[in-house]
């Protein structure tokens, strides 16, 4: 078992939820964005993968499209990062998750 495989299992989580676990997202917070693969739901955080800290994104139509971003900073590869999940808002996204700082 992999190290986020064996913290994630510790972790447990919800599957109340309208989430799709496995799903790459675009997480909207209340002054910031983030990027990354759904790995667990739970009642006060999103629990995500392969995440990217969004600062400034382009006009919102353009970026929930296609993924236009004005920057963008990268967690490293393989980090789990848990974001809060009261007041924020997600959209599913299929464009690939950005890995490179903008």
């Amino acid at each position: 078992m992999s190290k986020n495989e064996d913290i994630l299992e510790k972790l447990g989580g919800s599957n109340d939820h309208p989430y799709t676990i496995g799903q790459n997202y675009f997480f909207r917070c209340l002054n910031y964005h983030y990027t990354g693969k759904l790995l667990r739901v739970f009642e006060q955080e999103l629990v995500i993968l392969d995440a990217a800290w969004i600062p400034e994104s382009d006009q919102w139509h353009k970026c929930v499209a296609n993924g236009a971003l004005k920057e963008c900073e990268p967690y490293p590869d393989g980090m789990i990062v848990i974001i809060p999940r009261p007041g924020t808002s997600s959209n599913p996204i299929s464009w690939p998750l950005p890995r490179s700082v903008k």
